[in-house]
């Protein structure tokens, strides 16, 4: 691999690294809405809602850690 492709690589894990940082952002913000919220409302649909977006971030934050650790692996 040479160094353009070496730095091109560098700028994708920044990327993704920033993108991940803000996922965690709106993954914090909505598990505290979701944890201030009534015990009804957290075990009804909206709650059930917003508990499986919160999981898709959580999968998509896992997601994009083993895509960074794989690139700075090589």
């Amino acid at each position: 691999m040479n160094a353009t492709t070496r730095k091109e690589i560098q700028l994708i894990i920044e990327i993704l690294a920033g993108n991940k940082e803000r996922l965690e952002e709106i993954r914090d913000s909505e598990v505290e809405k979701y944890d201030n919220m009534p015990e009804s409302f957290q075990e009804g649909e909206k709650g059930e809602a917003m508990q499986t977006w919160i999981d898709a971030i959580e999968e998509s934050v896992d997601n994009l850690d083993s895509a960074i650790d794989s690139l700075e692996a090589e």
